[in-house]
């Protein structure tokens, strides 16, 4: 009875916190004028933007229920309430995540950490404070792949990794992080037939929104931003929004990798660099909400080191009599 009453007030603890954080979402970002939600969900906005495809489909076929002549729910409820419950169930899921590394109900508590870690990305960037559909949904979505990746869960993973294709690209890192922690552990003949399988499944996916919105205006493939990225980093005053990235925790991260005491996240923080030079290709580098997948990375490992250098810096037990 107790440890149900716990398990209630802590999923109570995690809606609150979590659909204050969606209101702080709304009301502190915008929607990109390029592409209003309201494009996005008839499918006329320009691409790339409507190629993250997964939500607004989601909402059109909702929001066109009808009873008794009336929708049953507006377009703009269903985008708040898909975000509240994608921000909800990233806590569980970052919950889950860390009891790979971390003892399970100390897990459960360090999950509430993230919420340090999101309003660097999501709230506190005033430069180009803009909010999308895709951006909560992809950070759970990314958070499961690493679990799945993790474990070896296949069945789970396949799946998810197409439908995360269809509310945004970025899923292609979870390709990396896999080569990067089986390569030198698994068979070369197994990490192969990995690779190809998921490269098939992205291009597919990929091939299928393109083919949907073939007619829509905007580039075909992606953006290039490297001249604005290139004015943005030769710009001491912009240093300090970008060093505030992940909340900071990037830096002690890179620096100390070799420090980190699990070999998956060791490994995997190395996908850091090529997310890094792919946003600095096509992505705006000022727009901090582009790097949020990599939060699922970094916190826990950041959160190891912690524990690492905790554990050099206690003091040692004292020979002798104790009181």
């Amino acid at each position: 009875m107790k440890r149900a009453a716990v398990g209630a007030a802590y999923l109570l603890l995690v809606f609150i916190a979590s659909y204050y954080f969606t209101n702080l979402w709304f009301e502190l970002n915008w929607e990109f004028r390029g592409a209003p939600w309201a494009d996005l969900v008839r499918g006329t906005a320009p691409t790339p933007f409507q190629y993250r495809a997964l939500i607004p489909y989601l909402v059109r076929a909702v929001s066109g229920m009808h009873a008794g002549g009336r929708a049953l729910v507006t377009a703009g409820s269903l985008f708040f309430w898909i975000q509240c419950a994608s921000t909800f169930f990233l806590v569980l899921a970052t919950g889950w995540w860390l009891a790979c590394v971390f003892p399970r109900r100390g897990a459960r508590v360090l999950a509430l950490s993230i919420f340090l870690v999101l309003p660097f990305n999501y709230l506190l960037d005033r430069f180009l404070a803009l909010r999308y559909p895709s951006d909560f949904p992809s950070l759970l979505f990314f958070t499961l792949g690493l679990i799945f990746i993790r474990r070896r869960r296949w069945g789970c993973f396949y799946p998810l990794f197409v439908i995360a294709t269809f509310n945004r690209e970025t899923t292609l890192l979870l390709t990396v992080i896999y080569l990067l922690t089986a390569w030198g552990t698994e068979p070369r003949r197994a990490v192969g037939m990995h690779l190809r399988l998921q490269l098939s499944l992205w291009t597919a996916a990929k091939a299928l929104l393109f083919a949907a919105y073939r007619g829509n205006p905007g580039s075909e493939f992606v953006q290039a931003h490297v001249w604005q990225n290139l004015e943005f980093l030769s710009n001491p005053s912009a240093w300090p929004l970008f060093f505030s990235n992940l909340g900071y925790l990037w830096l002690p991260v890179l620096l100390f990798r070799r420090r980190i005491p699990d070999r998956f996240l060791r490994r995997a923080a190395l996908a850091v660099y090529p997310y890094a030079i792919g946003m600095f290709l096509v992505g705006n580098m000022y727009e901090l909400r582009i790097y949020g997948e990599l939060i699922p990375l970094v916190l826990p490992a950041f959160l190891l080191l912690v524990r690492e250098f905790a554990k050099e810096d206690a003091p040692r037990p004292r020979e002798g009599r104790t009181v």
